[in-house]
């Protein structure tokens, strides 16, 4: 309580200090400008809303900024003071302060027929702005008073109505138009419009066209407000722009590199399928990137099938850069293009490896190696091979299960092709990337000292491919996991006694079926204010090999008598989950992120629980960050002492989580964060061994648990590096009516703080 009271006192004191001294520091007769106010005087059918946003984002120039309703940045600077040239009073002034914006700087009168000027390009053509400086102290803000009409409205839209080829190109691309009757004249429509044609034209021949040799001419005196436009060709327009193009010899030249300059000699090019190939190297099979090239010898030139053939190169997966460079000429009055692509291979093969020490929240420690071998094109048709090896140790220095460790060892071999490899041909036209066939092979070997050895072996087979380039689709037709205990101890098997629910997560670890997920999002290319991610997956397995037993035995599975392969128990079960994030971004430094995973699981026929790799899983540093990784739930059960090994974690069938988290820039590459998470997993059915834990829509609300605090970022573009400590604020494990704790948070007690700080270090944002 006296530090939430301390808090207070300091920030009153901030708020009366900055009120008081950022306006004393100001130049001699200068005023502090606070900013812009914008009012519509509409006049009949107008939306004044949408223009006064229109008109605000206009405004020059833009006020100091506020945090909290206080001038927090104008504030450093004024407290660095005048001489602040080195040392920390001009790190204070230059990185967390900003220089006053004055009066002075605002030119009122170029602001106002530039917002009437948007007017006009707006269809509001007969309008006006006024403005009015209103002073107070040495404060003054601009208000500006904007009186708008009903705007002028497109009666007709006309095309070049001559015979020649490109009158008749552009008619025939009229019907896609932007611009409708009825709708109020806006220049950007109209030169959105212009782009619209001059793309059109371009797949159709005319390279050499753009839409600055389109031109809009408007007849205003139809009356009624109302307008007549005619879309036409620039009198002056080049030759060149009014004629079509084919494409001639087209070169590929796989070995280009960016320090010599390419040439095309006779004696190491070579033709074939159509193309001109100049040998600089025998890295690729001519057949593997012919049937990435949309560009073809006696083609038209199409804009499509420029970019198509370099995003289908580069998403290969072997090429660094792809550059296309045309050279027109004239070969018996036929225009013709000659296409050089040329291509500039990444390296072919790389050698990674990766060694950490990680401690983690749990108090066990321990060292990792992660190596990867990479060949970018085993076969000389880019496919992309990676060996991996990983081997980890940890152990428990200090707790309840001190000297308890455990390690684990595994090794992976992935095979990518750029291409579907399936048993009937599928012909695949990708407007924008390349499908792919993954063949994934994994090993480990996990052995955890006094308890048990565990194998396991991964294989999945499946395919890769987009159809725009927000969404993402994954299809593994084999997903198969098995999973074998072995050298378990009398320990583990005493536990396993206590707990049924685990014994049969641990028994039933051969898995046999497919997966599917799809991905869209729009966080890929530059920033927007509003951005979107969204992966949907399913996972079932084990109801075509329970099937093929029905079928053949005519004997139903039960619990005494399951079906089997390979002398093991195989799980039947179907899984679906959603991972839901939204991001809005207030600017470059400052974003406010959400996100909602949903997921449920359910085990029949010859399962009663769900495979323990299959379950869910809730707390850590990616997801509820106040609550050891793997703690919570599942529901209200708490895990008696007696249970807790440290080796086995919480799981369900159900998982609903909930995090916000708002993301700002200190300073350099200093980033901060304020975040709230919620969440928690859940079982199908009851369960006598974990009470508490079954599902209940009526009850479910209450088991959520929540938790809070705050972040530090280190942001090096390339990696980031993140700190997170967090605190519960509701126990769902507690008795109903003591679970909210907020009249507990103590940070004076360091008994308090070891029982409920939870400290995070990962790598990357937590989503």
């Amino acid at each position: 309580m006296r530090t939430i009271k301390l808090l207070c006192f300091i920030i009153i004191g901030i708020a009366l200090l900055y009120s008081c001294s950022n306006t004393k520091h100001l130049p001699t007769g200068e005023i502090l400008y606070t900013g812009a106010n914008v009012k519509v005087d509409a006049k009949g059918n107008v939306k004044p809303k949408s223009i006064r946003n229109e008109l605000e984002g206009i405004s020059r120039p833009k006020p100091n900024r506020k945090f909290l309703g206080m001038r927090m940045r104008l504030w450093f600077y004024n407290v660095a003071g005048e001489d602040a040239n080195k040392g920390i009073k001009k790190w204070i002034k230059t990185k967390l302060g900003e220089p006053p914006v004055l009066l002075s700087d605002a030119d009122p009168y170029l602001i106002s027929d530039l917002m009437k000027a948007r007017l006009n390009n707006m269809g509001y053509f007969v309008s006006k702005v006024d403005h009015e400086v209103n002073e107070s102290g040495q404060k003054a803000e601009i208000n500006y008073l904007a009186t708008v009409s009903t705007p002028y409205v497109i009666n007709e839209v006309r095309y070049p109505d001559g015979n020649d080829s490109l009158s008749v190109a552009i008619r025939k691309v009229a019907d896609g138009s932007l611009i409708k009757q009825g709708n109020r004249y806006d220049l950007d429509l109209l030169i959105d419009e212009r782009a619209r044609v001059d793309s059109e034209l371009k797949n159709i021949g005319y390279f050499y066209f753009n839409p600055d040799l389109l031109v809009f001419k408007a007849d205003t005196t139809v009356g009624s407000r109302q307008i007549n436009l005619l879309l036409d060709v620039k009198p002056d327009a080049p030759a060149k722009a009014l004629s079509t193009y084919t494409l001639n010899r087209i070169f590929v030249i796989p070995g280009y590199s960016l320090t010599r300059k390419s040439r095309q000699p006779a004696k190491d090019t070579v033709y074939d399928y159509n193309y001109y190939f100049v040998e600089r190297t025998n890295n690729f099979k001519h057949k593997s990137l012919n049937r990435y090239i949309r560009l073809k010898e006696g083609d038209l030139y199409s804009k499509n099938n420029h970019n198509l053939t370099i995003s289908r190169l580069m998403a290969m997966g072997v090429f660094k850069f792809v550059n296309i460079k045309f050279n027109d000429t004239v070969i018996d009055g036929r225009n013709l293009l000659d296409a050089e692509i040329s291509l500039t291979q990444l390296l072919p093969k790389t050698l990674k490896v990766d060694f950490d020490v990680s401690t983690k929240s749990n108090n066990y420690t321990g060292p990792a190696l992660r190596a990867s071998f990479t060949n970018r094109n085993l076969f000389r048709g880019a496919e992309l091979l990676i060996l991996t090896f990983n081997g980890a140790y940890e152990t428990q220095l200090n707790g309840p299960q001190k000297g308890f460790n455990s390690w684990e060892a595994g090794a992976g071999i992935t095979l990518i092709t750029p291409r579907f490899l399936t048993p009937i041909r599928i012909k695949h036209e990708s407007t924008l990337n390349v499908p792919k066939t993954k063949f994934d092979v994994n090993f480990t070997l996990l052995h955890r000292v006094q308890y048990f050895d565990m194998l396991g072996l991964n294989f999945t087979y499946g395919y890769i491919w987009r159809d725009s380039e927000r969404s993402e689709y994954e299809v593994n037709p084999v997903a198969i996991n098995f999973a074998k205990l072995q050298n378990k101890t009398a320990a583990f098997d005493s536990v396993l006694r206590r707990n049924p629910y685990l014994r049969r997560s641990f028994e039933e670890q051969f898995t046999f079926g497919s997966t599917a997920s799809y991905t869209y999002n729009t966080l890929t290319g530059l920033p927007k204010d509003d951005q979107y991610y969204f992966k949907v997956m399913l996972d079932v397995s084990g109801n075509l090999l329970s099937l093929a037993h029905r079928t053949f035995t005519g004997e139903a599975s039960t619990d005494e008598r399951p079906y089997k392969i390979f002398n093991s128990r195989f799980s039947q079960y179907s899984k679906i989950s959603t991972d839901s994030r939204y991001y809005r971004n207030f600017s470059r430094e400052s974003t406010f992120a959400t996100r909602i995973i949903l997921g449920a699981g359910i085990p029949y026929g010859n399962s009663l629980v769900m495979p323990y790799s299959k379950q869910f899983f809730s707390g850590g540093a990616n997801s509820v960050r106040a609550f050891l990784p793997r703690s919570l739930g599942p529901g209200s059960y708490n895990i008696p002492d007696s249970i807790g090994t440290g080796y086995f974690d919480q799981s369900g069938d159900i998982r609903i989580e909930l995090n916000a988290e708002y993301r700002f820039k200190i300073v350099s590459v200093l980033r901060g964060a304020i975040f709230t998470d919620a969440g928690n997993i859940w079982l199908m059915r009851e369960n006598e061994y974990l009470p508490g834990g079954k599902f209940e829509a009526n009850k479910f609300m209450k088991e959520i648990a929540i938790g809070s605090g705050l972040g530090l970022r280190v942001d090096l573009s390339f990696f980031l590096i993140r700190v997170d400590v967090a605190m519960p604020l509701r126990k769902p494990y507690r008795p109903e009516n003591e679970r909210w704790v907020f009249d507990e948070i103590n940070f004076g007690s360091g008994k308090w703080r070891r029982e409920n700080l939870i400290f995070n270090i990962a790598v990357g944002y937590p989503f």
